[in-house]
């Protein structure tokens, strides 16, 4: 996967430094690639904005990907000695990534909400019913244990909830979006009606992500 010359440090800096009437100027001679690079930094500052000033965050990059019949992850290039630890949530400008599994110093392996071993409480925006959302590897996530009276539709946002999977691991931050409704279908065995969801992440070309190191929730 081919990166840009443009560091997440530098366009740290950018995002936060260069005025509009001056950004221009300021971008002059980059790629197409370096200015792609610099909105999603912007997006993701915005992102950390709206997860609150108690949580803090921090940004990497993504250094490799790794699908198998096993696991569907990525690595960034982050680690223990940047404070990262197993268990933190991961997200992009454009919803939820997933949650660090494996820490190196100088590096972690992130597992993606796409993976059959993901779960995560989500929420419909339109009606607040919750359901438990897994991944399915190359197919759309898909939603269970929903209310059966609950009214569902497609294209409904899906957004984090806020609290754990019981007995699963820490809760992901509130209000991430995971994706939108894409069916609503009963189960072949008849017992309960489940939704499949579009990621709202486009995992192909994922580039920059945040790691929430404190989520601010138990």
């Amino acid at each position: 996967m081919a990166r840009s010359g443009l560091s997440p440090a530098t366009a740290r800096r950018t995002a936060r430094s260069a005025p509009s009437r001056t950004r221009a100027r300021a971008t002059d001679g980059w790629t197409d690639a370096d200015a792609r690079r610099l909105a999603e930094l912007e997006s993701l500052l915005a992102l950390r904005d709206q997860l609150g000033g108690d949580r803090a965050t921090l940004a990497a990059q993504v250094i490799a990907s790794g699908v198998s019949d096993l696991e569907w992850t990525i690595q960034i290039d982050r680690g223990s000695s940047d404070g990262v630890q197993v268990g933190m949530p991961v997200v992009a400008s454009a919803g939820l990534v997933g949650r660090v599994i494996r820490v190196a110093p100088n590096a972690s392996v992130v597992r993606l909400v796409l993976d059959p071993q993901a779960a995560v409480v989500g929420r419909l925006g339109s009606s607040g019913t919750t359901g438990v959302v897994t991944g399915q590897g190359d197919r759309e996530l898909r939603m269970s244990f929903l209310d059966p009276d609950a009214v569902i539709t497609a294209e409904d946002a899906v957004v984090t909830a806020g609290y754990r999977v019981a007995g699963g691991e820490p809760a992901f931050p509130a209000g991430i979006l995971i994706g939108q409704v894409a069916r609503v279908k009963p189960d072949p065995a008849g017992l309960e009606t489940y939704v499949t969801i579009r990621p709202a992440v486009d995992f192909a070309t994922l580039d920059i992500v945040l790691v929430v190191l404190s989520t601010g929730v138990a």
